[in-house]
């Protein structure tokens, strides 16, 4: 129904994502509130975060494009004698 009151949708191309279902989602630690985290993903444009939960765990976990693990490497130091 029309009211003759402009509205305006931000990111909209992002709404269509979601609607359509080819948007990401951030899965965000345990113990990290999924509101705003987008500092999490510094080069991912994503709309919604949220903690992984026990119901659907293994739906999200095959759907996920999760990010590769970097290598950590320990540097010994000679024991003092």
């Amino acid at each position: 129904m029309k009211q003759g009151i402009p509205i305006f949708l931000y990111d909209s191309a992002g709404i269509v994502l979601r609607l359509t279902e080819a948007d990401y989602i951030g899965i965000v630690p345990e113990g990290t509130v999924p509101r705003y985290c987008r500092d999490l993903f510094p080069d991912e444009k994503i709309l919604d975060f949220m903690n992984l939960s026990d119901e659907n765990t293994d739906k999200v976990i095959a759907a996920t494009e999760w990010y590769p693990i970097p290598l950590v490497k320990l540097r010994l130091e000679p024991a003092d004698e």
